[in-house]
This record gives structure tokens, C-alpha cells and sequence, in this order.
């Protein structure tokens, strides 16, 4: 299966009637010129450096992370459970109210078979998407799996990046946590506000649409569905979540916050 992304508008486009969606498109070429003119795309990859979810069960993310996965993790307190994710952190604080959360972690190219027989040697069952346990998104291979709150969880290889190839996978492998989802009523506009407020460059090609958009780079992205959109693939719509998250792009390091 191939979801192949669609092309970003382009700075040779010729000019349509003006719409509001029109005038975000333009908008966001204008920028993506003035970052080709800087010489900043694909220079300064947008990188997540620390992510922080609310969890209503950290005894069940432990086991789940520390003694079935094998990550490195640190109970900091009662109420913070850290894991070390290769180059970055993934840390679940206690909460009452359980949310709906997509993440991801990059693995090396290669080894997506071996990451399948890693799930099912532990019992968990990777799920499915039109039959198929991986789902090729041309730009990137992954299987998807449930965490222990019940949030859509990812493993994916994305070779354009360079990594060494390698067919064996353990846990040791992950590179680095690499997507958040972060749903908006109005994906274009939140969007085109992370983009202006902290400079992130658009990865050619990514999804820029009405219901979705891959707001970031193959090293760290942003996935804005719309409310109510379903997670693939999960047959469960995306919800609106408190988070943190510390991230990097060519304008610095940023300390962003969804509060709700």
C-alpha cells in the first residue's frame, strides 16, 4: 500500500482566484521562497528534543516501556515516568482524564520485519491497515501498535534519511522519537501560525490540505489532522490534547504548550 504525499504549492505557480485557501497557500509559498532564498530548507531539520503526554496509568507505561520494550526509564517521582528514546525523551506525567495521542519512533532502515516479530514475541498484535501489518507511505515504512493508555503508537523506518541499514531490530536501535499529532479544528491555520512563529521548513511534497498537514521534515514532524479525523490506522478519531513539547528548528530551541 502506497500513500504517497502530496506536492506543497510552488513559488512557479500560476496565481488563482483568491480564497482563503488560496491565500494560505500563498502565504506559505511566499515563506517557503524565502527560506529557499536564505538557503535554510533542508539545512536545518526540525528535530523534537523532549515530549511530555498525560497518562492515567504510569505502572502500565512502565511495564509496558521499561520491562516489555527494554527502553531506558526513570520513574523521576511518583507522578513522571521518563524514557530515554535514543537521541530524545518521551516522558507520561499522571493524570486523571485519560486523552487520545499518535506518536512515533524512528528505527534504522531495514529491520521493519524484525520490529513485527519484536511485537509479537511480546504479545502485542501490530494493527492493521487493509489487511496489512505495514504501511507504506513511500517516504517512509511503519507498524502501528497500542500503548499502555491506549494511545496509537508507531515504529518507522524512513531511508531517505541515511541511516545505516540493518536487518535486526532491538530496542537499543530507536534513533529518536520522531512525530507528535497534534490536532486542530483548522489544520492549515495552526500550521501556518508553528510555521511563521518558529520557522519550521516544510519537507517537499508533504500533505498541505484543508483536513491535514505534515507541518515538518522527515527528522521531526508535526501531523495536524482535523478533529475528528481518523488516526490511520485506527478507527478512532483524533481528539484536541494537552501537551509539551522541546523541540528545534533553524530559529532555535522552542518550548511549546497545548493546554486544554
Amino acid at each position: 500500500m502506497n500513500r504517497n504525499h502530496e506536492a506543497l504549492p510552488t513559488v512557479a505557480r500560476r496565481p488563482r482566484a483568491a480564497t482563503s485557501s488560496t491565500i494560505t497557500q500563498r502565504r506559505l509559498t511566499v515563506s517557503w521562497a524565502i527560506r529557499i532564498h536564505l538557503g535554510t530548507v533542508d539545512t536545518c531539520p526540525m528535530k523534537i528534543l523532549e515530549l511530555t503526554l498525560p497518562s492515567t496509568d504510569l505502572d502500565r507505561q512502565e511495564r509496558l516501556y521499561k520491562d516489555t520494550f527494554g527502553f531506558s526509564c526513570t520513574r523521576e517521582s511518583e507522578t513522571k515516568l521518563r524514557i530515554e528514546c535514543g537521541a530524545n525523551v518521551l516522558n507520561f506525567v499522571a493524570a486523571k482524564r485519560q486523552f487520545y495521542f499518535h506518536y512515533c519512533f524512528l528505527i534504522p532502515p531495514g529491520c521493519l520485519n524484525s520490529v513485527v516479530d519484536f511485537l509479537d514475541e511480546r504479545g502485542l498484535e501490530p494493527l492493521l491497515y487493509e489487511g496489512e501489518r505495514l504501511v507504506d507511505f513511500g517516504n517512509g515504512k511503519a507498524v502501528y501498535f497500542w500503548d499502555g493508555d491506549g494511545n496509537l503508537a508507531e515504529f518507522i523506518q524512513r531511508p531517505s534519511l541515511g541511516h545505516p541499514e540493518q536487518t535486526d531490530f532491538a530496542i537499543r536501535d530507536v534513533i529518536r522519537l520522531n512525530e507528535i499529532g497534534m490536532p486542530a479544528e483548522n489544520p492549515r491555520q495552526f500550521a501556518e501560525q508553528l510555521i511563521r512563529q518558529f520557522q519550521i521548513d516544510l519537507v517537499e511534497g508533504g500533505i498541505y490540505r484543508d483536513d491535514f498537514v505534515w507541518c515538518g521534515d522527515f527528522e521531526g514532524v508535526f501531523l495536524i489532522p482535523q478533529v475528528g479525523r481518523n488516526w490511520m490506522p485506527a478507527n478512532r478519531p483524533a481528539e484536541q490534547n494537552p501537551l509539551n513539547v522541546k523541540f528545534e528548528t533553524a530559529a532555535g530551541t522552542f518550548d511549546y504548550t497545548i493546554q486544554i
